[in-house]
């Protein structure tokens, strides 16, 4: 992909450039039932990818490579995929809908990897309820799947099956949230049972709070639904900053450091500390949770090993 400049706006070679590269590309098929693969993997990537690119230019071409790789990740998810891929009943005793982490070990457990695929559907959703000129147009490859004629359709399933996944397992069987929204996993849970849930892996979850409550309020169908979303976000982000420490590092600036979960006896890592901060920075943006510049600017990395 071209880059003409570090500096200044994102010029339209640029754009056309990312257009051109992301036009062949396709989800892994082979790991689409996984909640890895749409976290940490490739395709995942590419999703939050064409959604940050799309922010800043609204092209069409995006939003319908964003519609693409959705419908994949909606019919991959374990309560829609056909046996023997899909339907297969998880640690709950249920054929949940989510993406398992690892569909081979049983119990088939599930993690923060959640967050994700839900926020996809959400981003996606959020795109096109952004974008009122492709509301009642017919998606261009036509609808396999029956998610929707219409990119507005499209849109509202996605929305449905995202907050089905919340309702249906997140919030009702994977998370405890009695002290005060702050997310720790359920005492029946065989993924890290009962702890509080890693930074990294809250950030996966607010992704998905946050795309759904922001398409939510666009289409102004659920406010309860929004506020309690917020809601939960609010207490981890809160969380979050009351429990990082601040030093003065080497060059006599204002850092924070701070731990895997609020267990952990490690410092967080380089790998999980970029996904804590991408997810900050994704809230911040958002100005939604009263972040400050303040409390962003002393943010930095700093690995246990160091």
């Amino acid at each position: 992909m071209l880059v003409e400049s570090f500096d200044g706006p994102v010029t339209e070679k640029e754009i056309q450039s990312f257009v051109d590269f992301v036009q062949p590309l396709t989800p892994d098929m082979q790991q689409a039932s996984t909640g890895r693969e749409w976290a940490q993997g490739k395709t995942g990537d590419a999703l939050k990818a064409f959604s940050l690119v799309y922010d800043i230019s609204p092209r069409k071409e995006i939003l319908d490579k964003m519609v693409e790789y959705c419908d994949v990740l909606l019919f991959s998810r374990n309560d829609i995929l056909p046996a023997p891929a899909g339907h297969q009943v998880i640690w709950t005793g249920r054929v949940d809908p989510v993406w398992p982490n690892r569909p081979d070990v049983k119990p088939i457990q599930t993690a923060g990897e959640q967050g994700d695929p839900i926020g996809h559907l959400g981003a996606c959703a959020k795109q096109i309820l952004k974008t009122p000129k492709v509301h009642h147009q017919a998606f261009k490859s036509g609808d396999k799947q029956g998610f929707g004629k219409t990119y507005l359709e499209r849109a509202k399933r996605y929305m449905k099956e995202a907050d089905k996944v919340f309702d249906q397992h997140v919030l009702r069987s994977q998370l405890n949230l009695t002290d005060g929204d702050r997310m720790y996993w359920a005492k029946n849970s065989p993924y890290q049972t009962g702890q509080s849930v890693p930074w990294n892996q809250q950030m996966m979850f607010d992704y998905g709070f946050i795309n759904l409550a922001q398409a939510h309020e666009i289409l102004n169908d659920d406010n309860a639904r929004v506020a309690r979303y917020d809601k939960i976000v609010k207490a981890n982000v809160d969380w979050f900053f009351n429990q990082v420490k601040k030093y003065t590092d080497k060059k006599g600036n204002p850092a924070y450091v701070w731990f895997y979960t609020m267990s952990a006896k490690d410092l967080e890592d380089n790998i999980h500390g970029s996904m804590d901060v991408a997810g900050l920075v994704r809230l911040y943006d958002s100005g939604r949770y009263n972040i400050s510049a303040n409390q962003m600017s002393p943010i930095t990395i700093r690995s246990w090993t160091s």
